[in-house]
């Protein structure tokens, strides 16, 4: 789960600059937005720890994954305009935020003390392979897109 729901932010989150400066966006507004998502993603980590303890993880995971599909799926063409680039910049962030919040608590809730460490550990073994997967896209997508 955890591969396939960081697939999209592990490329955005690290080429939503070059994309932004090759779509004529200000490196300025840029880094200020980047700067902001920082804060949307502390935000995020309090707010879904919040609502895992009222409603459950799987309502979580699902508008996460929502929220992740839509922003994967708008954010080409956001380039194009400026606000709706930001909209998709800060939510890649809430994403990645929510996502890192929400699966501690699950596995130590699923598997206990005893076994909950070694499980998470292999749960971030789906992060690790996700992160090299989308570093070997970037150096493909990359030039494809000219940034």
């Amino acid at each position: 789960m955890i591969f396939f729901s960081g697939f999209f932010y592990s490329l955005f989150a690290f080429l939503f600059k070059p994309i932004g400066l090759a779509a004529k966006i200000s490196d300025k507004s840029l880094g200020f937005v980047g700067s902001l998502s920082s804060v949307a993603q502390a935000c995020s980590r309090i707010a879904t720890g919040f609502l895992y303890d009222r409603i459950g993880f799987k309502p979580i995971f699902f508008t996460l994954m929502l929220l992740n599909v839509v922003t994967s799926l708008i954010c080409y063409w956001a380039r194009n305009h400026q606000y709706a680039y930001y909209c998709c910049i800060l939510s890649t962030y809430v994403v990645i935020a929510g996502i890192y919040a929400l699966f501690p608590t699950a596995v130590f809730k699923t598997f206990g003390k005893e076994r909950g460490a070694q499980i998470y550990t292999l749960v971030l073994l789906g992060g690790l392979v996700t992160a090299f997967t989308g570093s070997f896209l970037q150096k493909v997508i990359y030039p494809i897109i000219g940034a």
